[in-house]
C-alpha cells in the first residue's frame, strides 16, 4: 500500500513539474525566441510591445541588431534591418538614424537603393534635398551612386551638392585650371594616380611633359558650376543657357572621374622668330595633334581612360577623359562602346 502511495506521490510530482514547465512556456513571450538569456530577456519585454515581439520571434533578429537602438525615440524594430544599412554605410548616432529612416522610409528610399545614398550623400544633405529640392533639379531624385566608376548623369537624377571623400590634387602634370582660377586641380584620387602615369609615359611621344599636353579640369563643384551657370544666364538668357553649359548637379565633372586636357599649340611668336609663317605653325599644330590623339587612342585604356566624347577627339585641341578603371576602359576600346551604353 505504501509503495502504490509513493508511486502516486512521485506521479503527481512529475505531473505537476511536466505543467509548470508548459505553463511557464506559455506565459514566456519569448519561450520561442532562440536568443533570450536571463541577461537580455527582462529587457527585451520592458521595451518591446506583445505585437512586436511576436515581430521579432517571427524574424529571430540577433539581440545586437536590435538592442543597441532601446532608448531611443520612435525606435521600430520593423525597420531594424534599415537602421543598420544605414549606420554601416555612414555611422552616426543612433537618434540621427532612426529619424531619418522612419521620416524617409519608402518615401525616398528603399532596401535596394539606400545603402548607395547613405554611403554617398550625408544624412543633412539627404534631408536637405528631400525637404527643400534644388531649383536646378525640379521633381529629380539623387543619382543613386555617383561613386560607381561608370556613373554617369541620367534624365531625372541630380549629384546636388555631392563630393567625393578622396579628392586630391593632381601633381606632377602640367595644368591651368579653366574653371577656378589660381586653384588646384582635383579629382579623385584613383584617376589621378592614373593620370600621372599616363603623363609620364605620354613623354615619350616627343619629348616633351606630358607630350606637350595640359590638363585644363577635373573636379568641379556644385557650387562651382552654380556661379558658371548664374554667368552663363546673363550671357545667353533662359532660353539658350542649357545649350551652353550643364546646370549645377548636372555636370559630370562633379563625379571626380573626369579630366579635362588641352593639346598645347606651337605659339605664332616662336614660329616667326624662326622665319616660319602663321600657316607653318598652323601646319605643325596640326601635326603635333595628330600625333598627340593617335598617341591617347593607343594608350589612354591602359590607364583606365576612355574618351568621353569620343566623336569630338578630331573636331577640337581639347579632349575630355573619363576615367572608369584599366579593365572596363579596355572593353569599351574593344568593343567601340560609349558610356552610354554602360548599363
Amino acid at each position: 500500500m505504501k509503495t502504490k502511495r509513493a508511486i502516486f506521490i512521485g506521479s503527481l510530482i512529475v505531473l505537476f513539474i511536466c505543467c509548470y514547465s508548459i505553463m511557464n512556456k506559455h506565459f514566456d513571450p519569448l519561450a520561442r525566441y532562440k536568443y533570450a538569456d536571463n541577461d537580455n530577456r527582462d529587457l527585451i519585454i520592458s521595451y518591446l510591445s506583445s505585437e512586436d515581439i511576436n515581430y521579432l520571434i517571427d524574424r529571430q533578429l540577433l539581440p545586437e541588431e536590435f538592442m543597441p537602438y532601446f532608448g531611443i525615440s520612435d525606435f521600430n524594430i520593423r525597420y531594424t534591418v534599415y537602421y543598420n544599412i544605414a549606420k554601416a554605410a555612414r555611422p552616426a548616432d543612433a537618434q540621427t538614424i532612426v529619424d531619418f529612416v522612419n521620416k524617409y522610409l519608402d518615401v525616398t528610399f528603399n532596401h535596394d537603393n539606400l545603402e548607395p545614398l547613405v554611403r554617398n550623400y550625408s544624412y543633412e544633405l539627404m534631408s536637405d534635398f528631400f525637404e527643400h529640392g534644388d531649383r536646378y533639379a525640379e521633381n529629380e531624385g539623387l543619382l543613386i551612386d555617383p561613386s560607381a566608376l561608370t556613373a554617369k548623369i541620367i534624365e531625372g537624377k541630380t549629384l546636388y551638392r555631392y563630393q567625393p571623400d578622396d579628392l586630391v590634387d593632381i601633381v606632377n602634370v602640367p595644368s591651368v585650371n579653366a574653371y577656378s582660377e589660381n586653384e588646384p586641380i582635383q579629382v579623385r584620387k584613383e584617376p589621378a594616380s592614373a593620370l600621372s602615369s599616363l603623363c609620364a609615359a605620354a613623354t615619350e611621344l616627343n619629348g616633351k611633359t606630358c607630350g606637350n599636353m595640359i590638363l585644363v579640369g577635373g573636379f568641379v563643384s556644385y557650387e562651382e558650376q552654380v556661379e558658371l551657370y548664374e554667368q552663363a544666364l546673363l550671357h545667353y538668357g533662359y532660353d539658350e543657357v542649357d545649350q551652353h553649359i550643364f546646370k549645377p548637379g548636372h555636370f559630370e565633372n562633379q563625379l571626380g572621374y573626369t579630366v579635362e586636357l588641352q593639346l598645347a599649340k606651337v605659339e605664332v611668336e616662336k614660329a616667326e622668330a624662326k622665319e616660319a609663317t602663321a600657316d607653318d605653325a598652323e601646319a605643325e599644330n596640326k601635326k603635333q595633334e595628330n600625333e598627340q590623339i593617335a598617341w591617347l587612342k593607343k594608350h589612354i585604356a591602359e590607364y583606365g581612360f576612355v574618351f568621353r566624347y569620343p566623336e569630338d577627339v578630331n573636331e577640337t585641341g581639347h579632349l575630355v577623359l573619363r576615367y572608369v578603371g584599366v579593365e572596363k576602359a579596355k572593353e569599351m576600346t574593344e568593343k567601340g562602346l560609349r558610356l552610354e551604353d554602360i548599363g
